[in-house]
């Protein structure tokens, strides 16, 4: 019988792949970054958190892994080497992926200690009485660790860097649908988009790839619901929940309520 562990696995020897193919023809010139990995659940996922992707501050990084040193020895060997250490390693013939992505796990989960991204999804867990540290799952549309969004989107997204009408380089779409598997795979019982670029791409190109006959907005409900697996799934789009642009507060308290109230309605 083939494990969600073992599916989430070829999924992140895809990734490595389209690294490995896409990269090099893209930027020739920039610093190859380490793309983001999909980790194994631990259990159920009950709520998917998805944006657009994630962040990169080497220098922020190093700090923290500086501080984080006499705790964690573990952590000398990546403090040193950086971060391309692990594309250098994993292009030799024979590398061990999941040695490599536990400790690429081990220093997101470090870094996350030192920053907020993580808290709004979990204070959203909690509220709606589901556990943050087995039921929560957060990932991105895309594995590029980008700062600058629209640079980011300029440079790999949309095709001749315009915009989303233009349509999506090979390398983007590529990406999207190796999330739309994992969507499959990890079976969530609810999804929130978590940035208003995102939402436009996630409706535009991964329902498609995940939901093709469902996806309607559901006016009892005031969300939107798409089938995975055969069983109806709440979409909820929102702004981004941390940063500059994050969602005021008042907004994410009924964000949270409305959530609250369409997982007791549809889910339970």
């Amino acid at each position: 019988m083939v494990t969600i562990q073992t599916n989430i696995e070829r999924l992140n020897r895809l990734i490595l792949s389209l690294w490995r193919k896409n990269w090099r023809g893209i930027q020739r010139d920039e610093e190859e970054p380490l793309p983001a990995f999909f980790k194994t659940p631990s259990s159920e996922v009950k709520l998917l958190f998805i944006g657009i992707n994630p962040a990169l501050n080497k220098d922020d990084y190093r700090k923290i892994l500086k501080k984080e040193l006499k705790e964690n020895p573990n952590l000398q060997k990546v403090y040193e080497e950086g971060f391309r250490s692990f594309i250098t390693r994993s292009r030799t013939k024979v590398y061990n992926l999941h040695e490599l992505i536990s400790e690429l796990e081990l220093v997101e989960h470090i870094i996350g200690k030192h920053h907020n991204y993580e808290k709004r999804p979990k204070e959203i867990a909690r509220y709606l009485g589901i556990d943050p540290g087995r039921e929560l799952y957060m990932t991105d549309l895309f594995f590029i660790r980008k700062t600058n969004q629209a640079e980011f989107l300029k440079t790999y997204v949309y095709r001749n860097g315009k915009n989303i009408n233009e349509g999506l380089t090979t390398f983007a779409l590529r990406q999207l649908k190796i999330l739309s598997i994992l969507i499959k795979i990890i079976n969530p019982k609810m999804i929130i988009i978590c940035n208003a670029e995102a939402a436009r791409l996630f409706k535009k190109y991964v329902i498609p790839m995940v939901s093709p006959k469902i996806n309607y907005f559901c006016n009892e409900f005031g969300t939107y619901i798409i089938n995975i697996n055969g069983r109806n799934v709440p979409i909820f789009y929102s702004s981004m929940l941390s940063g500059q642009r994050a969602l005021d507060s008042f907004s994410f308290e009924r964000l949270k309520w409305h959530m609250k109230t369409v997982m007791n309605k549809i889910i339970e």
